[in-house]
């Protein structure tokens, strides 16, 4: 249960946060005055939140159950963006939206406990070199 109420708790911060950034940002202004910006650093901040909870979500749930779920997340955008920032939302849109909240919480319910495997070495021995290509 805990990583389902996480997830959706993601999904819900990540979708307000994109409205309240959206809401920043539509005045106009510059990166400097964006980054000192309350909405904008609040927005950031429930990002950040929002990843959070993810991981969270991750340590009980299947990471498609999670993803999943976070995909809600677009659903979110689109109510709060159509009632805060004035968008109107299309009659298709409207429909969608109630759908996805529910695939999302059946394919989240779906999702069960699973055990954790290693990676096998070359898997392992492969990243950490690609990454130490990258650096």
């Amino acid at each position: 249960m805990t990583g389902i109420v996480a997830a959706v708790a993601a999904a819900v911060l990540y979708g307000s946060s994109s409205v309240v950034q959206a809401a920043a940002t539509a005045r106009g202004v510059t990166v400097s005055a964006l980054l000192r910006s309350p909405g904008y650093l609040a927005g950031l901040a429930g990002d950040l939140a929002a990843w959070l909870l993810s991981l969270v979500a991750l340590r009980h749930l299947p990471a498609f159950a999670v993803q999943s779920v976070l995909a809600g997340s677009l659903g979110v955008t689109a109510v709060l963006g159509s009632v805060v920032l004035g968008d109107r939302l299309g009659r298709r849109a409207a429909l969608a939206v109630p759908l996805l909240v529910a695939a999302a919480g059946v394919l989240a319910a779906a999702g069960g406990r699973q055990a954790a495997t290693p990676a096998p070495v070359g898997v392992t021995a492969g990243l950490l070199a690609g990454a130490g290509v990258l650096a």
